[in-house]
């Protein structure tokens, strides 16, 4: 029962660190393929997705 506690809480002490490194710009978009070339202006990498009408750039 020791052990579940434990991965228990370094669980929860991990999922509070953000692991992926997300950028919202400000930019507009209504598909993904027109954040790839913002994003690879904004961060240099074309990882993106468009939510919500904003990009989203991922590193």
């Amino acid at each position: 029962m020791k052990s579940f506690y434990s991965i228990l809480i370094i669980f929860i002490l991990i999922s509070m660190i953000d692991l992926s490194q997300q950028v919202f710009i400000s930019e507009t978009c209504t598909l993904t393929s027109q954040c790839r070339p913002k994003c690879f202006e904004a961060i240099g990498r074309p990882n993106s997705k468009c939510i919500n009408r904003k990009c989203k750039c991922y590193s």
